[in-house]
C-alpha cells in the first residue's frame, strides 16, 4: 500500500512540476554549438524573456533566440531577436559596426528566432525584446565571440 501511495504521489508531483516548469525552448539543437551568452529581460522584478547566443565552431555560425519566460510563456506578444556580425574582432572595441545581421520580428507565444550570422573571426552582438506591460523589455549582449 505504501509503495502504491508513493508511486501515485510521485506521479502527481512530476505532473504538477511539468505544468509549472515548461521545457526550455533554448535547446542547443535549434542553433547548434555552445551557449556563449545568456541575459534575461525583466518586468517588475520578474524575468519575462531571455536572450541566448550560441557559437558553432564547426561551421563558424553564431545563433541567437529570444525566449519568453515566466508569465509571458505561451502568451502571444510582439517579440524580436537580432544578431549582428561586427566589423571588429577586438573584444575591447567600443561598439559594433554591423557588417551583417539577421532578425526575426513578429508576434510569438514562445520565442523569436533562431537567427544566424556567419562570423568565425568577428565579434557579434545580439539583442532581443518582448513587449510586456506597456513597454519593450530588452536584453542586449556585449561584444562576444571574438
Amino acid at each position: 500500500m505504501k509503495k502504491r501511495l508513493f508511486t501515485l504521489m510521485s506521479a502527481v508531483v512530476v505532473g504538477v512540476l511539468g505544468l509549472l516548469v515548461p521545457a526550455s525552448p533554448a535547446a542547443a539543437e535549434d542553433c547548434g554549438g555552445n551557449l556563449i551568452y545568456r541575459e534575461r529581460a525583466w518586468a517588475g522584478g520578474v524575468a519575462v524573456g531571455e536572450l541566448v547566443v550560441y557559437y558553432n565552431a564547426a561551421n563558424g555560425n553564431n545563433c541567437a533566440r529570444f525566449n519568453h519566460l515566466g508569465p509571458s510563456w505561451g502568451v502571444t506578444r510582439s517579440t524580436n531577436v537580432t544578431i549582428y556580425k561586427c566589423s571588429t574582432n577586438n573584444p575591447g572595441a567600443s561598439g559594433c559596426s554591423p557588417v551583417a545581421q539577421d532578425s526575426d520580428p513578429g508576434n510569438f507565444a514562445h520565442y523569436a528566432g533562431p537567427v544566424r550570422v556567419h562570423a568565425p573571426n568577428n565579434c557579434v552582438m545580439a539583442q532581443g525584446y518582448i513587449f510586456w506591460n506597456g513597454s519593450n523589455r530588452q536584453a542586449w549582449s556585449p561584444l562576444i565571440g571574438c
